[in-house]
């Protein structure tokens, strides 16, 4: 729930914006990216390229996130956008552009 106020807040206040990047998602695509590489170096994870890893890992919950903001009283909101399942399609995007079947 969180998304969207900080979506309209962080527009706003562009500075706000940029200390959100900074201390908080610089900080996660950091972990990410250095998780991932270190997978590919010891072979555990496919070779592909850390930005498509990152679209992928933090894409799908924002797009949720908003999606299920926007949708609050529509029937779409569960029929596409009901949190299990979409978690259950999203891990299976990941294994797969791991090379995790």
């Amino acid at each position: 729930q969180m998304s969207p106020i900080v979506a309209e807040t962080t527009s706003r206040f562009p500075e706000m914006a940029e200390r959100f990047n900074v201390e908080f998602m610089a900080e996660m695509q950091t972990t990410l990216a250095d998780f991932i590489s270190a997978g590919i170096a010891a072979g555990e994870f496919d070779d592909i390229d850390l930005m498509t890893v990152d679209h992928a890992v933090f894409g799908v919950p924002v797009n949720t996130t908003l999606c299920r903001a926007m949708f609050i009283n529509s029937e779409l909101l569960d029929e596409r956008y009901e949190v299990e399942e979409v978690k259950r399609h999203h891990l299976f995007i990941i294994r797969r552009l791991l090379g995790l079947n």
